[in-house]
């Protein structure tokens, strides 16, 4: 009886240990992304419209001001038309 008590006892120290270490990487990772910035889509005068901002919530994209689009989808198919760009071209130099 002693042993199957000691037995649960450790079981327990173990599950909570673990459950510990998986809430603080579940933290981590969120301050991580957190750290990443954001896409925000929000509507203006012309229509619906989105902008890449960093950590710190300042604008550092967005597509030219006469560009926007009827609904929230719109604006979310042009985004992914965007990361899948960014993610498949390489960087090059334009001569003027």
């Amino acid at each position: 009886m002693k042993r199957l008590l000691l037995a649960l006892a450790l079981l327990a120290g173990v599950t909570v240990a673990s459950t510990r270490l998986v809430e603080a990487q579940v933290k981590k990772d969120t301050k991580k992304d957190a750290a990443i910035g954001a896409i925000e889509i929000y509507k203006s005068k012309a229509g619906m419209r989105y902008r890449v901002v960093d950590a710190e919530g300042k604008t550092i994209a967005m597509p030219p001001p006469a560009k926007h689009w009827d609904t929230r989808e719109d604006v979310v198919k042009a985004i992914d038309e965007l990361k899948q760009t960014l993610n498949k071209a390489k960087p090059m130099d334009v001569k003027e």
